[in-house]
């Protein structure tokens, strides 16, 4: 059975493996720094940054099987914030249990106990197995993405 809730200060270890996974699949490395950044942001009151984690519960066993990170933000677009699912990773053996579509629900009715009634995300493009997913809970925007680093 998978359960959701607002992951808690002390289980940084837990989530910052499966955050390590996330990046590896990603194919991208961020610093120690920007990580621990990050894990304080979710944890402060200051920030408008959230995680909740997805929980596979085995007798008295409870596990962290994935994650979701989002943000609130205002836009030029609406009276209201807009919500950035920016994060969403979930264990490879738990794939398909239903605890992805279980953690953009919880975003989503996060969202509506706020006043936000508009949820995006994005991914790469070959993500074939996520978007499987995405097409069902959503409509794909037909927005392109650009960027530009330093």
């Amino acid at each position: 059975m998978v359960s959701i809730s607002l992951i808690t200060n002390n289980e940084f270890e837990n989530w910052n493996t499966l955050w390590k996974k996330y990046l590896l699949f990603y194919e991208s490395a961020i610093s120690n720094a920007a990580t621990e950044k990050t894990w304080e942001r979710i944890q402060s009151d200051k920030h408008k940054l959230y995680s909740f984690g997805a929980y596979q519960t085995d007798g008295n066993q409870k596990s962290l099987i994935g994650f979701t990170n989002f943000l609130y933000h205002p836009t030029t677009w609406s009276i209201t914030d807009y919500c950035y699912l920016e994060d969403l990773f979930v264990e490879k053996k738990f794939r398909g249990s239903g605890a992805g579509r279980a953690l953009i629900e919880a975003v989503w009715e996060h969202c509506k106990t706020v006043g936000v009634n508009r949820l995006y995300w994005k991914t790469k493009e070959d993500n074939y197995v996520a978007r499987i997913l995405y097409d069902r809970v959503a409509k794909c925007s037909g927005f392109v993405e650009y960027e530009k680093e330093q």
